[in-house]
């Protein structure tokens, strides 16, 4: 008879730490596939990763711990239902968001940073954008430096220093240079540039800051 007493409140704490865990691992999902895509820079490991992806991961573990809190087959069968079809929808979104790969791409001098140059998806108009990468393990980092419109749209670009590249825009005839600066320790830009296509200023995974001043 105690064996058998005891057996519910074992059943039930191990309930709770099933509960607990899939919740945890649902909120930080969710964060990471919230937060990193509209900040200033995207962890290279959730860009690859896709924050469709992980947001899909986020529901299906948040379905999951709902699955162990709830005793009722119906609630559950409710949750799993209503779960699969806003996961199925992150990662159909997510097959259609996956980042262009870049045309061009330039080591640094030393630095550990890679700068690159990606055709956005644009169909009118479209620009090169210009990013910095940090690739380096799993903290490896990307961010925005500038874009370049269709015309004169970019011809090549060549690191001056750890902390200086230049950027020539134009074609072998005829072309004009821009002048950039990087921390060599981080990768971060310390200045940014534009471009008229507002609407293609950034590389998906990559958001254009705002609010920061073009240079």
């Amino acid at each position: 008879m105690i064996a058998s007493a005891e057996e519910p409140r074992v059943e039930g704490r191990r309930r709770r730490r099933l509960v607990g865990l899939f919740a945890g691992l649902a909120v930080v999902a969710g964060v990471i596939a919230l937060v990193d895509p509209s900040s200033h820079s995207s962890y290279v490991l959730v860009q690859n990763m896709n924050p469709y992806f992980i947001g899909a991961f986020a529901i299906a573990a948040a379905v999951t711990a709902g699955a162990f809190s709830s005793r009722r087959r119906s609630k559950r069968w409710a949750a799993g239902i209503l779960g699969g079809c806003v996961a199925l929808a992150l990662v159909t979104a997510g097959m259609f968001s996956v980042p262009p790969t870049p045309k061009y791409s330039l080591s640094g001098p030393g630095n550990g940073l890679v700068l690159l140059v990606t055709r956005d998806a644009a169909f009118l108009d479209p620009s090169d954008v210009v990013t910095i990468q940090k690739p380096s393990g799993i903290g490896g980092q990307e961010w925005y430096l500038t874009c370049i419109d269709n015309f004169p749209g970019f011809h090549k670009a060549e690191w001056v220093s750890e902390s200086q590249v230049n950027l020539i825009v134009g074609d072998a005839n005829a072309n004009d240079t821009k002048t950039f600066f990087v921390d060599p320790q981080t990768g971060v830009p310390v200045s940014t540039g534009g471009c008229q296509a507002e609407t293609s200023g950034h590389r998906p995974g990559v958001r254009t800051p705002q609010g920061l001043p073009a240079s």
